[in-house]
């Protein structure tokens, strides 16, 4: 039942495939492209802070499926649909192998809640915010094994930490202590449960055995480690000073931070009665995608809970200890390494504490229930059987009625830099040479962008035509493009009706995502807005206000259904060598 929405939505997008979106998507695509080819990148996708993703695991990852199902955003998507199933099958494999029917239907309802509040946009979703969630929530699941003494746990949960540490920033220290965690529980555990030495043979024997057990997945699991950060080291040997040189010097530098209190908040949205993972909105500040830190509750349920349960447990000496202190752990470390997260606490940001809220719970859940007495849990489970089935059917078939529509459509302002793009090709075919692509769109290291030359230079690679861009986008684009020295035609994308500044330039197209008409309705409805605000109103003083009328909001809502992204121009000039 959970599978079924991520089965549907994949054939859907094969049926249907969408371009790449605009922004990073696009640049993810590209990258992709890039695996196997002489340029393979040896590190992750880009940071808005000048620097890569610790590494390119993710990348070759996603390049299996991008080459088996048509090289194009489709296969992306299904690839990401690949990736989350494995973790929703594996999540529930461990869970019945560790707790029977009972922890098997707990996962599998708590699971199924937060399928359906993600939704077919992040489910297909390839960027790398959107498949950490259920990656995150295995890697949970499998260091609680691992503690408990399962050896072949190790070489998975290696695996998932190296996808989880190279692919996003975001998610690798919690990915990192887990594991830490897992192998240092595991060491120990192994080594105050090995047999007894003497001189029997039979004593010999059983240690033998027990030494064996662990020690193939150790070295399965040492293997993955070494070969998966080979490329980002080569790349730090290569170059001065480096992708790991460069997130150490970031590192070091000081920095304005989140701080602990909204680290904490930011993690405690996902631990109270109106968590995002089970379906209720993200709190966000205003009209912008930052996240409401102060609509947290001071003290989470779910996380009174999950104490309480870790206590109980602890007390009964119950093995269920083992997820408590894990899914503990992982709250910890959420909270501070978002306390230090530089910048804007963005949507995206916080995707990764819905595996946290989530493993909170199903951890709170089996520490209080599996302590217990065996003839009160038969009676609890006749109860919980049928209600957690029902639970995973209704939210289940609610996930499956919204993937039925498929992955979402491109937005309309995707659609106009996709007609940009695509006259761009037959301007630069006639370059017969590199291309440099350029937009003044704000795309500077630092600054988040959701429209740049990403669908633009992804167009021409496309269409095999050599397109380059400016040295400062070499961590976007990959350093061997990151050359304009070479390029011998200039495209740039611009959001002004004006000519660029310099001589040469010629207009080849303007697309603008809405028609007269819409204009006209939304000059009114602007005109309108601003009648009944009054004037003399700050901008601070207008958002209170159309919060509190119920009209004005209303109205304002009809306004942002236009899209406001102005008409995109697309210019060319020939580039004099000299």
């Amino acid at each position: 039942m959970l599978l079924a929405p991520l089965v549907v939505l994949a054939i859907h997008a094969l049926l249907h495939p969408h371009s790449a979106p605009a922004g990073d998507q696009a640049i993810l695509q590209l990258r992709v492209a890039d695996v196997g080819t002489r340029h393979t990148p040896l590190v992750g996708s880009y940071q808005r802070f000048g620097w890569n993703q610790p590494g390119p695991a993710y990348l070759y990852l996603l390049a299996v499926p991008y080459r088996l199902f048509g090289s194009n955003y489709a296969a992306l998507q299904v690839g990401a649909l690949l990736v989350n199933a494995l973790a929703i099958a594996g999540t529930l494999f461990i869970c019945f192998k560790r707790g029977g029917l009972a922890l098997y239907l707990w996962a599998a309802a708590l699971l199924a809640v937060m399928i359906h509040a993600m939704g077919p946009a992040t489910l297909a979703g390839p960027w790398e915010p959107d498949v950490s969630i259920l990656a995150l929530a295995l890697t949970i699941v499998l260091a609680a094994d691992v503690v408990l003494g399962r050896a072949w746990s190790i070489p998975a949960l290696t695996v998932l930490t190296v996808f989880l540490v190279q692919g996003w920033a975001t998610t690798a220290p919690v990915a990192a202590v887990l594991f830490l965690w897992a192998v240092a529980a595991f060491i120990v555990r192994a080594f105050a449960h090995r047999a007894p030495v003497d001189n029997s043979n039979g004593a010999n024997s059983r240690a033998a055995a027990h030494h064996r057990a662990w020690l193939l997945p150790v070295i399965v699991a040492v293997a993955v480690l070494v070969v998966s950060w080979i490329p980002p080291v080569v790349q730090q040997l290569r170059t001065s000073p480096g992708n790991i040189g460069l997130i150490a010097q970031f590192i070091r530098q000081p920095h304005t931070t989140l701080g602990l209190a909204d680290g904490y908040r930011a993690v405690a949205l996902q631990l109270g009665t109106r968590a995002p993972w089970m379906g209720w909105a993200l709190p966000l500040q205003g009209f912008v995608s930052e996240v409401n830190t102060h609509a947290a509750q001071v003290v989470p349920v779910v996380l009174v809970l999950l104490i309480a349960g870790c206590a109980f447990a602890a007390r009964r000496r119950d093995s269920s200890l083992a997820f408590g202190a894990t899914a503990t752990l992982a709250v910890l470390t959420m909270i501070v390494a978002l306390s230090r997260l530089v910048g804007g606490l963005f949507v995206e940001i916080v995707e990764p504490t819905w595996a946290i809220g989530w493993g909170a719970l199903l951890a709170a859940g089996w520490c209080g229930y599996s302590p217990l007495g065996a003839r009160t849990r038969r009676t609890i489970l006749r109860v919980a059987v049928p209600a957690l089935s029902i639970v995973v059917l209704l939210f289940g078939s609610l996930a499956l009625a919204d993937a039925t529509g498929g992955p979402p459509a491109n937005p309309p302002v995707d659609r106009v830099v996709r007609q940009v793009a695509d006259r761009a090709v037959g301007v630069a075919r006639t370059a017969h040479g590199p291309v440099l692509v350029s937009t003044d769109i704000d795309v500077r290291p630092g600054v988040p962008s959701t429209i740049g030359p990403g669908l633009l230079v992804l167009t021409l690679s496309r269409a095999g035509i050599d397109a380059v861009v400016g040295r400062d986008l070499a961590n976007r684009f990959g350093d061997f493009r990151a050359d304009p020295s070479r390029a011998v035609l200039e495209l740039r994308m611009t959001s002004s009706g004006s000519a660029p500044a310099g001589s040469g330039w010629r207009r080849v197209t303007t697309v603008d995502p809405l028609t007269a008409k819409d204009h006209s309705t939304r000059d009114r409805l602007e005109a309108e807005l601003e009648r009944r605000l009054g004037p003399g109103l700050s901008p601070a003083q207008q958002f209170q206000r159309v919060v509190r009328d119920r009209r004005l909001r209303a109205l304002d809502q009809r306004i942002s259904r236009f899209d406001v992204q102005p008409a995109l121009t697309l210019w060319a000039r020939r580039i004099a060598k000299h």
